[in-house]
């Protein structure tokens, strides 16, 4: 029942189709299904005994299908079908419906859910009846306007309306749900939602009978006459709903405006002005007035209009006497009272009937207007001759005397006045007036705190006021305006004149009415006679001088007489001669202060409206009104005259050149100010001795408002102390201590003090300066952030708030609802601005103390509560679709307090644990991340507005806040917890209900859990993967969200990841994604339009394609890792195979992007598939450069600081400039700078420049950030590639091909980005060259043919980073390593010891290279591009960190191996260069600790922690790799020489990591043949130097070296005694024994040497003693040595 008339009702609002024959036969099929029910609102169908019957457990048919039907639903069906006399399977279809609508109402069951769809089906019939009575019947078909004129336009239907809004109440309703027997009404929560379903349906039921009485046709008649027979009945009392609908109606349908639409509007006149002549048959006189009255304007209306006549010609009536029947009945004073003072009128078609009828009054019967004013002015002046005569009889107190000003003035004296006899008056013109004042003051929401409409009723009324209000202008009516003018004559009586005034201010909604009455007011419009501005002024001087004399007697020791003239506020030509004596009192009669009220009134809403009034308020030396009215309000006058005088300065403030005068008026007429001691005085006084005795508090209020508007201009003067004081602390932090007359004033006095310190906060600038001086708003900010009182008094206003959400009785937004709301948003501020309190604090060396935010938000806010600030601040995330702008600052603030790290999330998940409500903290999180509510696009995120109250922007940005913070709060634990799978306790883990028992298992979720906030993450991609325009989506914003946060629980670092992947699969979302047209849109190419703020579709699609390949990625590992292949396959099928839409988007790609690319190894093949085109395009160069603004009057310097401090914003996870707070900073220099100067209009083009300049690089940062994202996703795919690899459903050489074109494609990707792309891709590139080596030595296994297969891609690489342009070290290192493993994977393996595998470093240097054919490839690439190679060696070796140079020397090392085997230019080159000698100053600087290094490298850099250990692994490494190089670069003869001159062997024998061996290897010598012992180290190292010295004796000129090496191995005596002692065998002893029998058996000077050393001889006699000499490594001969003496120790090193 209820899903199927919500789908009417939607096809209803929607159709559009009235010139489609075929849609409208389709309508008219659905319509015939429910034109009984239209027809016959609020009632059901008949129920018949076979659908009784058929409803038992089992299966029935429903609509077509078979439902399953247990016990409990048919039991619950019967009670709802007995209920509401409602049909059996209708009622199932309830209790289904309210079954599948758990979801969104918890804590109701389902019975209680079917009882709100019940009565909302019921309110969208009528909401249906109501939509088709609104089409226009000009646009609509005869057959649809024939069809609504017999259904809904007749006198049974409105018959059937009006009975029910009699029946059908909330009272009514809720009895007959209350019955012991039904139990059909809940909770609070579901009272509500009943309660609103009812009285919405009761406005619609007062809309259709509006609509049905303005299109009457040709059943006006019989409608009247029902309505007639209605009001006839009324009786003098209380109108209910449906007498005063009945009125309406009636008003309505025999106005002339719907007469003249019908054809029998003769008859309608005719029976209206029979039923109206006899007044006997009327209950309600009064009501029969006003529809005489009404009458009346009709008749006058259709006779004054020759087209309209309708041949009223025929009716015989005077309307002059019809007129004046009406208001001898009283007409206006009972529109006043009984119409508009109603609480049921309060609609938009009500308020326009009597204001038409009100303003056709005013335009056709002027004449008798006159006359009802002259009659009343004659009433009153009569009993003003009564009141005279009175007073003349009483005699004065000759011992007091009081001062009365008395005159005609502006005085309500019927009510304000006790002592007059007004009450007699019948005041009938005073009454019709007030109608107006009435009317257009009318309360506009439902509540009276409301200031503003909430719901569509009232805002549509609201608009109508202001709409209707545009009458009173010379635009449109000059009746009305006349009407206005005689505001300004003299010689009304003083009601009428008070009547005026306020009609005058009730009326002024808009500017065009303010102009009007300003210039009607003005003294070059008006006459001498009449009153004005002037008028006003002269009579506050007055004041202000009485009560000026008035302080001075009373403070005179001397009784002193002064004479002075005053003019009262209308009649400048009397005065008053006043003599005061010491202890006279003025007072001012009731009449004189509502007088003066009203004026101040007027002017106020005048001033707020036109800006030339407020100026000329402000400005005017004749007036001085500022002044005049600051004065006054520092005098003992009535408080009601005080709070409208300050008032009318709050209006004239909101201009920002009039503050200074308002700031310095209030300060030197003390209206507040510090005594000697710091006591406020002033307003303080007032507040304590008047208002908080009277308990109410009009004066603090306004001046509260004053403070605000004056601090909205953002400067303060330097007495402002005082005032600020006054709002902060008088007010805000004792609110909920004082009493109060009404709950609302205490509510908007705690909002408006709420809302000056708010304007502090957002205007005060936190730096250095401010602090140190501790400022205001530091000082304001100071106690926010501490347990002040007023930090409890705000989040008092909170909690208070919250509390008033439970009330059952409350069906709207509570009194506090805006004072909670500037509430949280101070708290959100001050939280924010946190970090930068506490730094510049320490910058400044203040002694201003800030409490710890969890210390704040986590604790108590008052004692007998454990309620903290988090709890509202899930409270409010709970009620985010009812207050989103509150749920919008409650985000933020847990965003915020999360963003400290540290141990605030941990406590903070504590705490709510703690509470045992993780449920309630679920529905919270869920609710809030709800899409289906949501209308956020992406243009709305980007175009940011400062504390916007836009419901629908603050509830897209409370779910995209939240989903961003639960990715970041997965962010923060991977950091804290150094990637631990099996950590489970995360903030964002609990929101999500995810059970640390599913961590690594493949569920996530029971059948029976509720839904959470994860699966409204995945409705949201889900429903971007059906949506063929995803970005047309109205929550587009939350996508990029919602995907980031899916890809970081899908993530390996996250213990759910398996889960979750499993809960996506279950929807098979990767696939759709991964195979869906859109990733291939990411194609595009940026242009100048997309690369803007308000184009970020660009970017956020790029981002969005980056997540899907992250998805992507992992899907393919997990399946392949369990042994699943099918699905991966058609994953790599679809990112690897070609594709026709991916070639249609590439082939648009202009010739010229080309150039600006890396060039390509003519082995790559450029196919158009999906991810080798996204890598590609995800590094196309920008179109649109920035260009830096031209900068005359800023500081570039400067700029840039201020350009640091506003990198504060966070969109998409990409960090932004703050465009708003950099054009407030830049707006605060260029106020202080220039200040009233001719050059300010360039100033602020410049600015302009600078704010455009920001946005550009915003928009920049979000484009690269999309790229490095597209990067990630696209290497992610590669990584796996490579793991996995090779695949059983691609051949061999098929997945050599997509390897080596992957890596082409890298390179020239990474030949255009940087940053963390580049080393991204570097990482990957590492990876894609191992498996291509693996999978390449399979199909070549001759190492020539492997070599040349590697060839252009080892060129391609040396493009790479010989490319110009800086690379981070990062990438350098993993370039390096690549490169050097390319060239490890080609090196001729012809000996069995090639590499030193005991320290894993490639190519040690003791091996020769072999000579090779000049057809070698590689040997060929690094001869042809060996001088650069070279000096971009140089350069790296010499600018790399210590840390990191390692990588360097090894590849340098490598490459001189390849070029030995040509010219050797790389060697020469180094031999012409620094870089031998930078590395023999390296080896000076080198010490660590053997057993700090091998512990580390044991144990994987898990041993001794902290800057130590790197720094000893780094140092280590550093002088492994100097020590390859070196052997490896003394091989050339241009590098021998070098060594030789640095003396590299004496450097060596003086390092302390060789003369200083571990302790273990003297205490366990046999420890050096055991691997990860620091005595194996040292002995591989030594082995390594030992090498060295046996490269420096390969040349001609050896035995200039070989007393050097000698001293080398002497130096190290100790070392070989202990293993000789030992006896154990290691390479290291072998060597030198080696090393030192050679130089003794080809140098006979040394012998001697040798043989006097004890470690020399043991050393020469070991190695003469074996049978095989020459065997530490292997055996060398000599080429080309004579028989005498070899001129080379040894020559070429190759092995035999």
């Amino acid at each position: 029942m209820w899903i199927e008339i919500r789908k009417f009702y939607e096809l209803i609002v929607s159709f559009t189709a009235f010139d489609d024959d075929r849609k409208i036969n389709e309508l008219f099929n659905e319509i015939e299904k429910y034109r009984w029910r239209l027809s016959n609102i609020l009632l059901n169908p008949r129920r018949t005994g076979k659908d009784r019957e058929k409803l038992k457990p089992g299966n029935v048919e429903m609509a077509g299908v078979e439902v399953a039907l247990d016990e409990e639903i048919c039991s619950e069906a019967l009670i709802l079908s007995d209920i509401f006399q409602l049909n059996e399977l209708e009622a199932v279809d309830l209790i289904l419906a309210g079954e599948a609508q758990k979801i969104h109402f918890e804590g109701l069951n389902r019975g209680l859910i079917a009882v709100v769809c019940y009565y909302d089906a019921h309110r969208l019939l009528i909401a249906t009846m109501r939509q088709m009575l609104k089409w226009d019947r000009e646009d609509i078909p005869q057959r649809i306007s024939k069809f609504l004129n017999s259904t809904f336009i007749n006198e049974d239907v409105i018959k059937n309306l009006f009975q029910q809004l009699i029946n059908f109440t909330v009272q009514s309703e809720f009895a007959r749900l209350q019955s012991p027997d039904v139990n059909g009404l809940g909770g609070s929560k579901h009272q509500k939602l009943v309660r609103n379903a009812i009285e919405e349906i009761r406005s619609e039921v007062i809309g259709c009978i509006s609509m049905i009485c303005e299109i009457p046709g040709g059943n006006a008649v019989s409608i009247s006459n029902h309505l007639f027979q209605i009001v006839k009945a009324v009786p003098p009392e209380k109108l209910s709903c449906s007498s005063l609908t009945a009125w309406i109606s009636l008003v309505k349908i025999t106005s002339s405006e719907v007469l003249s639409q019908v054809h029998d509007a003769q008859q309608v006149l005719t029976n209206m002005i029979a039923h109206i002549r006899n007044e006997t048959d009327w209950s309600d006189q009064a009501m029969c007035g006003t529809l005489q009255l009404a009458c009346a304007v009709a008749l006058k209306s259709i006779a004054s209009s020759p087209s309209d006549h309708l041949g009223i010609e025929n009716i015989k009536v005077d309307v002059e006497r019809v007129i004046d029947r009406s208001i001898r009945n009283m007409a206006f004073h009972y529109l006043r009272q009984a119409i508009i003072k109603s609480e049921h009128f309060r609609y938009a078609h009500q308020f326009m009937i009597i204001d038409e009828l009100l303003k056709q009054l005013i335009s056709y019967f002027p004449a008798k207007l006159m006359e009802t004013e002259r009659n009343s002015t004659d009433e009153l002046n009569f009993l003003d001759d009564q009141k005279k005569e009175q007073s003349t009889t009483q005699k004065p107190d000759p011992k007091s005397q009081t001062v009365h000003i008395t005159d005609k003035v502006t005085a309500q004296l019927s009510s304000t006045d006790p002592s007059n006899n007004y009450d007699s008056a019948l005041s009938q013109y005073e009454n019709f007036l007030r109608c107006f004042v009435d009317l257009y003051e009318m309360q506009v929401t439902d509540y009276a705190h409301q200031k503003n409409a909430r719901t569509a009723r009232e805002r549509e009324l609201q608009e109508q006021i202001e709409e209707n209000s545009m009458a009173f202008s010379t635009e449109r009516s000059i009746e009305l305006c006349r009407l206005l003018e005689r505001a300004r004559l003299p010689n009304h009586h003083v009601v009428h004149s008070v009547a005026y005034l306020e009609m005058c201010a009730a009326v002024c909604k808009n500017e065009n009415t303010a102009a009007l009455l300003y210039d009607i007011f003005s003294k070059e419009h008006c006459g001498p006679d009449s009153y004005g501005w002037e008028s006003l002024a002269s009579a506050l001087k007055g004041y202000d001088r009485l009560y000026r004399e008035q302080k001075y007697a009373s403070n005179s020791r001397h009784n002193q007489s002064q004479t002075m003239s005053m003019s009262t506020s209308f009649h400048q030509q009397q005065s008053l001669n006043l003599t005061l004596r010491p202890g006279d009192k003025i007072t001012i009669p009731a009449q004189e202060l509502s007088g003066l009220v009203a004026w101040i009134h007027m002017a106020t809403k005048v001033a707020q409206l036109n800006e030339r009034a407020a100026m000329r308020f402000s400005d005017d030396p004749s007036w001085t009104l500022c002044s005049v009215v600051a004065s006054l309000s520092t005098s003992p006058v009535p408080l009601s005259m005080k709070a409208s005088m300050l008032d009318l300065l709050t209006a004239v403030a909101r201009l920002k050149g009039s503050a200074p005068r308002i700031w310095q008026a209030i300060h030197l007429n003390q209206l507040c100010y510090s005594s000697d001691g710091g006591t406020l005085m002033g307003i303080q006084q007032e507040l304590e001795e008047r208002e908080c005795v009277a308990k109410q508090y009009d004066v603090s209020l306004a001046f509260v408002k004053l403070m605000t508007t004056l601090l909205m201009h953002r400067s303060l003067p330097e007495y402002a102390t005082p005032f600020i004081q006054f709002v902060t602390r008088s007010i805000l932090a004792h609110f909920s201590t004082r009493s109060y007359n009404s709950v609302v004033q205490m509510w908007e006095l705690a909002e408006w003090s709420l809302r000056a310190t708010n304007a502090l906060l957002e205007h005060g600038i936190v730096e250095p300066r401010a602090v140190a001086s501790n400022e205001v708003h530091i000082a304001i900010l100071t106690q926010c952030l501490n347990d002040t009182p007023m930090y409890r008094a705000i989040t008092r206003v909170i909690m208070e708030d919250c509390q008033a959400h439970n009330d059952p009785y409350v069906t709207r937004q509570s009194p506090s609802s805006d004072a909670a709301l500037i509430a949280l948003r101070i708290l959100s501020r001050a939280i924010i601005l946190h970090p930068a309190l506490r730094a510049c604090a320490r910058v400044s060396s203040s002694d201003i103390m800030i409490a710890s935010i969890p210390s704040l938000v986590f604790s108590p806010i008052i004692s007998a509560s454990a309620c903290t600030p988090l709890d509202l601040v899930f409270h409010y995330l709970h009620m985010t679709d009812d207050y989103p702008v509150h749920s919008l600052y409650a985000a933020r603030i847990l965003r915020d307090v999360m963003a400290t790290r540290g141990a605030a999330e941990v406590k903070m998940l504590e705490l709510l644990r703690s509470r045992n409500s993780a449920a309630s903290h679920v529905r919270a999180v869920r609710a809030a991340i709800c899409a289906t509510s949501i209308q956020y696009t992406i243009d709305d995120s980007l175009a940011k507005e400062e504390d916007t109250d836009n419901p629908h922007f603050a509830r897209g940005e409370t779910a995209r806040i939240l989903i961003e913070t639960l990715s970041d709060a997965i962010d923060c634990q991977v950091t804290r917890t150094g990637n631990r799978l099996t950590d489970t306790n995360n903030i964002c883990y609990y929101l999500l209900a995810f059970r640390p028992s599913k961590a690594h298992t493949k569920e996530l979720y029971q059948a029976d859990d509720v839904l959470t906030g994860l699966h409204y993450v995945l409705y949201i991609i889900e429903q971007f993967v059906m949506s063929k325009k995803p970005f047309d989506l109205p929550f587009s914003a939350l996508l990029e969200p919602a995907f980031r946060l899916m890809q970081r629980l899908v993530s390996i670092t996250c213990p759910f990841s398996k889960p979750v992947l499993c809960f996506m699969r279950s929807s098979n979302i990767i696939e759709k994604l991964t195979t869906s047209p859109f990733i291939c849109s990411a194609l595009t190419l940026e242009s100048a339009r997309d690369n803007t703020y308000a184009q970020g579709v660009f970017a956020v699609r790029r981002m969005i394609v980056g997540y899907i390949l992250h998805f992507a990625a992992v899907e393919i590992s997990a399946m392949l890792t369990t042994g699943h292949f099918s699905r991966p396959e058609k994953l790599y099928r679809a990112l690897l195979e070609s594709s026709s839409l991916v070639a249609e988007y590439t082939q648009m790609e202009e010739d010229d992007d080309d150039e600006d690319m890396a060039p390509v190894a003519s082995g790559s093949n450029d196919k158009a598939n999906l991810l080798f085109s996204l890598i590609r395009r995800a590094t196309v160069p920008r179109k649109n450069e920035l260009l830096y603004p031209n900068l005359v009057h800023f500081d570039v310097a400067k700029l840039h600081e201020l350009f640091d401090a506003c990198l504060t914003v966070n969109i998409y996870g990409v960090a932004q400039y703050d465009v708003l707070y950099l054009n407030r900073l830049l707006r605060r220099e260029i106020e202080t700078v220039y200040t009233e100067s001719g050059e300010m209009k360039y100033v602020q083009k410049e600015m302009e420049g600078v704010l455009e300049y920001c946005a550009e690089i915003n928009a920049s940062l979000l484009s690269e950030s999309a790229s490095e994202r597209i990067v990630s996703g696209c290497t992610a795919l590669l990584n796996v590639f490579s793991v996995f690899a090779p695949v059983n459903f691609f051949s061999n050489k098929m997945q050599i091909v997509i390897f080596r074109d992957a890596c082409y494609v890298l390179i020239e990707m990474a030949s255009g980005v940087g940053g963390s792309s580049l080393v991204t891709a570097c990482q990957t590139f590492h990876r894609l060259v191992l498996t291509l080596t693996k999978l390449a030595q399979v199909e070549y296994p001759r190492l020539l043919d492997l070599r040349e297969f590697f060839a252009p891609l080892f060129k391609s690489m040396i493009d790479l980073f010989l490319q110009p342009g800086e690379k981070c070290v990062d990438a350098k290192v993993q370039l390096y390593k690549t490169m050097r493993f390319i060239l490890r994977t080609l090196f001729e393996k012809n000996s069995i010891d090639t590499v030193n595998e005991a320290e894993e470093w490639l190519l040690d240097g003791l091996i020769a290279p072999l000579e090779t054919p000049s057809s070698d490839e590689i040997v060929n690439i690094v001869d042809k591009m060996a001088d650069e190679i070279a000096r971009h060696l140089e350069g790296s070796i010499a600018d790399l960190p210590k840390h990191r140079k390692a990588a360097g020397i090894m590849l340098a090392n490598d490459l001189i191996h390849e070029d030995l085997k040509g010219n050797k230019k790389i060697c020469n080159h180094f031999s012409k260069s620094g870089v031998p000698r930078i590395l023999c100053e390296e080896l000076l600087h080198i010490d660590f600790d053997w057993n700090i290094v091998t512990a580390a490298r044991k144990e994987g850099g898990g041993g001794v922690a902290g800057v130590n250990q790197a720094e000893h692994i780094s140092n280590y490494n550093l002088f492994i790799s100097i020590l390859t190089f070196l052997t490896r670069y003394g091989t050339s003869e241009s590098g021998w020489h070098v060594l030789a001159e640095l003396a590299v062997s004496e450097i060596l024998a003086e390092m302390p990591p060789f003369i200083e061996p571990p302790k273990e290897l003297f205490l366990k010598p046999e420890t050096v043949k055991v691997k990860g012992t620091s005595a194996h180290a040292y002995a591989n190292a030594l082995d390594l130097g030992l090498h060295f010295c046996k490269q420096m004796c390969t040349k001609t000129k050896w035995k200039k070296q070989s007393l050097k090496v000698l001293a080398f191995v002497q130096r190290l005596g100790e070392v070989f005694q202990q293993l000789m002692r030992a006896e154990i065998e290691c390479d290291c002893l072998e060597t030198a024994k080696a090393l030192v029998y050679e130089i003794s058996i080809n140098d006979e000077a040394l012998i001697g040497i040798i043989d006097g050393d004890q470690v020399l001889r043991q050393l020469k006699l070991a190695e003469d003693s074996k049978t095989v000499k020459s065997n530490a490594r292997r055996q060398f001969i000599n080429k080309g040595s004579t028989f005498g003496a070899p001129r080379q120790l040894y020559s070429t090193l190759q092995p035999v």
